[in-house]
C-alpha cells in the first residue's frame, strides 16, 4: 500500500515519508520500509522491511493501544 492510502484510512496516525538514504547514508536496502512509532515524544517501537499485511496489523494495534 501507498503511505498516502494509509495515511487516508489512519487519520489518527501522523505518516511521514522520506527517502531513507537522505536521513541515513547507506541505511540498508533490506530495512525498507522502516517504520518508527514515536507516541508522546518517544520512539516505542520499530518494525523494519515492513510488508503490507503486517503493516496493517502494526497500525491497528497502534490504535488499540492510543485509544
Amino acid at each position: 500500500r501507498d503511505i498516502r492510502q494509509l495515511a487516508r484510512k489512519y487519520p489518527q496516525i501522523k505518516f511521514v515519508d522520506i527517502i531513507a538514504s537522505r536521513c541515513i547514508p547507506d541505511y540498508p536496502d533490506a530495512l525498507v520500509p522502516t517504520i518508527l512509532y514515536y507516541h508522546q515524544g518517544n520512539m516505542v517501537q520499530k518494525v523494519t522491511n515492513a510488508k503490507p499485511e503486517g503493516l496493517v496489523k502494526f497500525l491497528n494495534t497502534i490504535l488499540e493501544s492510543i485509544q
